[in-house]
């Protein structure tokens, strides 16, 4: 049985956390699989500890899918979201070791290393499949293909004042918002920036989308769940004619004229899971739904 490559992928390496990095580099090599390092993590890894071990560098898509079977992200579920601009449609499955803090996606602990990389040889895990949004511009942005994971953000920038934001769907008007911005969320991002502004939570399972308004000025106006084969057109209107656009936190700015264009991605990404954990569990423990003295029933357990 040939042994698996692994990619490792990180966006920082703070002081704190060296320990547990050099504990995972260790159990790969421990097991004899090959280690493929991304190119950008390296520089930053090498500023805080020595790398003596074997292994490759990785920089695209393309060397990731030729060279590996697996993609650590270590970090938290900010990592994951940015690996996802590497993975894309190579369906090679992410496996989320968290080091940061909530772990909705990177839910693999440092003292789960071994097992996992052991499950991982064996091929007794499963692949929990996430749909992505593919976002477009009339102004000619993401020409090479730009996905999101969890959410798809336009938002007011260096004003205190509103912007509107003129929402078609499948090339039907559907609403005007007067708001601080909007959010396009899938059932993986309904626990993010759309849990905070009042949407509702869905299982990653569900094939919809969430529009929800962030501070709106009209008090009737509430998120809305659509199907996810619906083409979402987004326009804004800002008295600094311009605003911000985020797609899973990474921001950049955008013009008044400019016109976004949202659907489905015709891939999905592939998060490894060693447990079938039931979603529903996974609300409660991390985000302590349920949390009361009064709880303890034998409902509860």
């Amino acid at each position: 049985m040939s042994l698996p490559t692994i990619a490792v992928y990180g966006r920082k390496a703070e002081v704190v956390n060296i320990p547990a990095i050099q504990e995972i580099f260790t159990k790969i090599k421990d097991l004899g699989c090959k280690i493929l390092v991304y190119e950008e993590y390296e520089k930053i890894l090498l500023k805080e500890m020595p790398l003596d071990f074997d292994y490759e560098l990785f920089n695209s898509k393309e060397e990731l899918q030729k060279k590996a079977q697996y993609l650590f992200s270590i970090g938290g579920d900010g990592t994951l979201l940015s690996s996802i601009a590497l993975v894309k449609d190579s369906e090679i499955p992410i496996v989320g070791v968290n080091i940061g803090r909530l772990g909705f996606l990177s839910s693999i602990s440092i003292n789960e290393i071994s097992k996992a990389l052991n499950s991982i040889v064996k091929g007794e895990y499963y692949l929990d499949k996430r749909s992505l949004l593919e976002i477009k511009s009339s102004m000619g942005k993401f020409e090479k293909g730009t996905f999101a994971l969890n959410d798809v953000t336009v938002s007011k920038t260096d004003t205190s004042s509103m912007i509107a934001i003129d929402v078609k769907v499948n090339g039907a008007f559907f609403s005007t918002y007067w708001a601080d911005g909007l959010i396009i969320s899938t059932p993986t991002g309904s626990t993010a920036y759309n849990l905070s502004c009042g949407g509702p939570v869905i299982s990653p399972q569900c094939n919809v989308f969430i529009i929800t308004p962030i501070a709106p000025h009209n008090l009737n106006v509430r998120p809305i769940i659509i199907d996810d084969n619906s083409e979402i057109e987004i326009k804004v209107k800002s008295r600094s004619n311009k605003f911000l656009l985020s797609v899973d936190s990474e921001f950049e700015s955008a013009q008044e004229e400019e016109t976004i264009y949202l659907r489905k991605s015709s891939f999905h990404i592939n998060i490894l899971r060693f447990t079938k954990t039931d979603y529903l569990n996974t609300l409660r423990t991390k985000l302590l739904w349920g949390s009361d003295t009064r709880n303890n029933s034998k409902f509860a357990h």
